[in-house]
């Protein structure tokens, strides 16, 4: 199974909750590709406002709400899903999807496909670009993911491993680069791609999923219970569980993404915070799928 940076979709793993120190988070600098740092107080008489103390963006996307689109997907309708080779139905199933991983910028870079093997002995897993992986009517009027290719292929292709760790507090992320490939051996289908997206600052999806997110003022929002991904290939929003007690009376509201930043806790430990408050958060509308 993948040794994942931050959370594996087969074995999903909660993000550990942020320390907390005397009056709040002791907020290191934030991870490569996530966050900024605070800027200096402007020269103006102008009291600064908390969001511009902390460093953060105004809110304003957050409370403009979630406009649905037909044509998003939610990240757990897309984890475990089969792929095969075609829409035919000769089309062979060469394996599931377990892994998605998310660049800082939101785009979608690869999908991670667990191939082979039985009952989970003898698998591993291989990087798909998501680009190369196409959404289509089956045979049968189904829809399917298809990733044109064959077995021998995929025999060949090299492993795909993430590289990085988290990195601590003050100290810079190490990655061992990207794998070359030998694309004479796959001439008649698309690369197969394991070029360590993490290499980037590249986050593995379900690593939001579960995630208990933060306000600007260290105040608990809720959870994320879902991502949405729009048929392009990005990040679109976060769906957060907020209200109730202990999932009594509580509701869903999509952030968008770009509002979010992960960061690290004195222990090194990553947590997500919103540039919003919990306020404003909860009185977002009620996300309805459709």
């Amino acid at each position: 199974m993948i040794r994942s940076l931050f959370l594996s979709l087969t074995i999903t793993t909660m993000l550990t909750a942020p320390s907390f120190a005397q009056g709040g988070l002791d907020v290191p600098p934030p991870a490569d590709g996530f966050g900024t740092q605070a800027p200096s107080s402007p020269l103006s008489n102008e009291p600064m406002s908390e969001l511009e103390r902390a460093g953060l963006r105004p809110p304003l996307q957050v409370q403009s709400g979630y406009t649905y689109s037909t044509e998003d997907r939610r990240v757990t309708e897309i984890l475990g899903q089969p792929v095969y080779t075609s829409v035919e139905e000769t089309g062979e199933n060469i394996g599931s999807i377990n892994e998605i991983i998310v660049t800082p910028d939101a785009s979608i870079a690869a999908v991670v496909v667990e191939i082979g093997g039985f009952l989970g002995i003898g698998a591993r897993n291989i990087a798909i670009e998501y680009r190369n992986l196409q959404y289509q009517v089956a045979h049968d009027g189904s829809w399917r993911w298809v990733y044109p290719t064959t077995a021998e292929q995929l025999q060949d292709a090299p492993e795909f491993v993430w590289t990085e760790t988290l990195a601590e507090p003050g100290q810079s992320r190490e990655t061992d680069g990207p794998v070359p490939i030998d694309e004479t051996a796959m001439p008649d289908a698309p690369a197969v791609e394991t070029a360590n997206p993490n290499d980037d600052g590249s986050i593995a999806a379900d690593q939001l999923r579960g995630a208990t997110l933060y306000s600007t003022n260290n105040q608990v929002v809720g959870m994320i219970s879902d991502v949405l991904v729009s048929d392009v290939g990005t990040v679109q929003d976060v769906i957060v569980d907020v209200g109730g007690f202990l999932g009594i009376g509580t509701r869903s509201v999509a952030v968008p993404y770009g509002q979010l930043r992960l960061e690290l806790d004195a222990n090194g430990n990553s947590f997500m915070v919103v540039d919003a408050t919990r306020e404003a958060i909860e009185a977002l509308p009620e996300y309805q799928p459709q």
